[in-house]
């Protein structure tokens, strides 16, 4: 993350918003953004992060960014206009949440106002980009305003698409009056008083009116360059003769003690695997996961009393994620057992959850030669998807996230309905497959391959958008926390519905155990990782995202995988075209629906198409179905959904009554 400045919090006044402090609202409020409005706007808001007494701001944008002060009046001009340009958006949609009988978009326009507003955002600016610090009442009007007349010109332009009428490149030239031809008027933004909020159409003052006002500014301005200057220059000379205070102690400590991008995961050291205590799963011998339970405390003072316990350099945080409150700590793996209850007790102030870094596959498949003479569409057919159809394809809007080892995504099945890409490994857009990672390639054509296209296959959802969220960049392992930030990801940027065909790879044994002795070592295994799962995927249905995740195949009890117990999401196991439950699929009560799993065909990488078998492949079938379920009801909740799941379904041969497959169309039917 890029460091934009710092501030002391005793400076300003916090803003609250229904008794919470709002700047502690971002990941809500940018997850709306990157919902509701252009990219260019996703990562406007700076991201805060208390240290001791301050808070610093961070942007995942690169840049330079600097107070508006630093530029000339042209460049400052040019950014300001961008601002407003921004609230005029902002208003518009706060006009349209206001108007809204559902309470929530009531809640969401006024959080907007409070944020978006000229008293309360310190704008920094790169030259090419801007974010804003905001949650503060900063009394920054003065500052932010620019010249109506100017400002309805340039939206003017905008909408145009002509060159604004104005000179806004050059610098210290008079900016010439607006051309009476403008229609200001039809130019509306929205004025924020303490008691309500109203449409008020934009003033128009002369240029002439406008200088005189400011004359002092226009003839004097390198005075505001020059006090500046000579204050920081006064503020420098005193402080390194021991006039004044040095920096806060606590923000240089934190800044020692994390990594130099906190966001960046280390590589996984493959020396470093090892069964884990309970003997179900391969973990990173040297690293584990802390996250506070109660998100009131602060993770940057949590992490100095960490470090001060434990001040060996062999002990190190090596990720911190405040959006989460959850750092990564790195150690001696010789005295893993013990650490975590060393930690617990050491840090008896803070309630923690601690759970080892766990290595998940998305392998969840089979690939025998004997499925090749089955049918292509068979599981099209047996989960009614071709009737369904007759009522939804799917909606541009309702957007499904696939979160796996990478994705061709020049596919013709794919190419025309992606959205935000992501790659976590890279943190950047590039998504790559080739022939050793063409899993989600094949998961994601199942999902929404595109239909009637004359090429490949046809996916449930085909007229769904589709966002790549690739997990990693090689055939090698990766981690639960790789799945985690990508989840992060696809929440934050607007998913109606994530598939998560992966998960955790039990040794063979387990298998071999009785149906008893799994239902303990569910009991007794993974609590404080089940704890963080299901605190994520309750943000998940808060955001109104449902996940979809295949429950593995390897015949062993659902729930075993501390991931998959969770109440907030779809669980998925698999039939074959005899309608009965796959040989390998896991199994249980935390099912909540089969679908077809079995010799099912798709794309891979390079144009190509093959027959796979497994959970991975039942689960994106639900997901497409969860999503037709989103075109008719965009709103509709996850409690809701799996109630028509299981409503609709037909029942599943030979497994004594237990459990129902999907049929998509009856479920679609039972909604008109």
């Amino acid at each position: 993350m890029n460091v934009i400045d710092k501030i002391p919090v005793a400076h300003y006044k916090s803003i609250q918003f229904r008794n919470e402090l709002l700047w502690k609202s971002y990941e809500q409020l940018n997850g709306f953004l990157c919902k509701n409005f252009d990219v260019e706007f996703h990562e406007i808001l700076a991201k805060p992060f208390v240290s001791g007494d301050h808070i610093n701001w961070h942007s995942s944008i690169a840049g330079d960014f600097k107070p508006l002060d630093s530029f000339s009046l042209a460049q400052k001009q040019n950014s300001l206009l961008k601002y407003h340009t921004l609230l005029v958006k902002v208003r518009e949609k706060v006009s349209v949440l206001k108007q809204s009988a559902n309470s929530d978009n009531q809640i969401w326009a006024d959080m907007l106002s409070l944020t978006f507003n000229e008293k309360n955002n310190i704008l920094y600016s790169s030259g090419s980009n801007f974010v804003l610090l905001w949650g503060f009442e900063f009394n920054n009007e003065q500052e932010n305003y620019i010249d109506p007349a100017l400002l309805a010109s340039h939206l003017l332009s905008l909408e145009t698409q002509l060159p604004s009428q104005l000179n806004i490149e050059k610098d210290n030239e008079p900016v010439s009056a607006v051309k009476e031809t403008i229609d200001h008027t039809k130019y509306q933004s929205v004025a924020v008083d303490n008691n309500d909020h109203f449409i008020k159409k934009i003033i128009v003052r002369s240029n002439k009116k406008q200088q005189s006002k400011n004359g002092f500014l226009y003839n004097f301005w390198w005075t505001l360059i020059l006090i500046p200057l000579l204050l920081f220059f006064l503020f420098y000379e005193f402080n390194h003769c021991g006039f004044l205070p040095s920096k806060n102690n606590a923000e240089l400590e934190l800044i020692k003690i994390l990594p130099q991008d906190p966001l960046k995961r280390p590589p996984i050291d493959t020396s470093k695997l090892i069964k884990g205590d309970s003997g179900l799963s391969k973990i990173i011998s040297n690293v584990f996961n802390i996250a506070l339970k109660d998100k009131t405390k602060d993770l940057g003072e949590f992490a100095l009393a960490l470090k001060k316990s434990f001040p060996d350099s062999l002990y190190k945080i090596v990720f911190f994620d405040t959006s989460t409150s959850r750092l990564q700590f790195q150690f001696p793996d010789s005295n893993r057992n013990q650490l975590k209850e060393d930690i617990r007790a050491k840090m008896e102030d803070y309630e923690l959850l601690i759970w080892d870094e766990s290595i998940f596959t998305n392998s969840r498949t089979f690939n025998d030669p004997i499925f090749s003479d089955a049918a292509k569409s068979w599981h099209l057919i047996a989960s009614g998807a071709p009737a369904a159809w007759d009522i939804t394809s799917g909606k541009a809007d309702v957007v499904i996230a696939v979160i796996d080892d990478g994705f061709d995504i020049s596919n013709p099945d794919l190419i025309n309905n992606i959205i935000k890409p992501y790659n976590v490994e890279a943190r950047n857009k590039n998504i790559t497959a080739n022939d050793m990672r063409f899993h989600g390639t094949h998961v994601a054509g199942l999902a929404l391959g595109k239909a009637d296209n004359g090429f490949g296959v046809s996916g449930i959802a085909p007229n769904c958008s589709f966002m790549p969220v690739q997990i990693t960049e090689t055939d090698e392992i990766f981690t639960s926390s790789d799945v985690i930030d990508g989840i992060l990801y696809a929440i934050k940027n607007g998913a109606d519905v994530i598939n998560l065909s992966l998960g955790k790879y039990f040794p063979e044994e387990v298998s071999h155990l009785s149906i008893g002795q799994q239902q303990e070592l569910l009991k007794s295994t993974g609590q404080d990782e089940q704890a963080f799962w299901d605190e994520l995927f309750t943000y998940a249905e808060k955001e109104n995202t449902i996940i979809v995740m295949a429950s593995g195949n390897q015949h062993i009890m659902v729930g075993l995988d501390p991931m998959q117990r969770s109440l907030k999401t779809i669980k998925v196991s698999a039939i074959n075209s005899k309608l009965e439950p796959a040989s390998f699929s896991n199994f249980g009560n935390d099912v909540t629906i089969y679908a077809p799993g079995e010799n099912i065909y798709s794309i891979v990488p390079g144009k190509k198409e093959k027959f796979m078998d497994g959970t991975s492949m039942a689960s994106p079938i639900v997901a497409g179905a969860v999503a037709l379920i989103k075109s008719k009801k965009k709103d509709i909740k996850i409690e809701e959904v799996i109630k028509l799941l299981k409503n609709t379904g037909d029942p599943i041969k030979g497994n004594d009554g237990k459990g129902s497959f999907i049929r998509i169309d009856k479920l679609l039917k039972s909604m008109n």
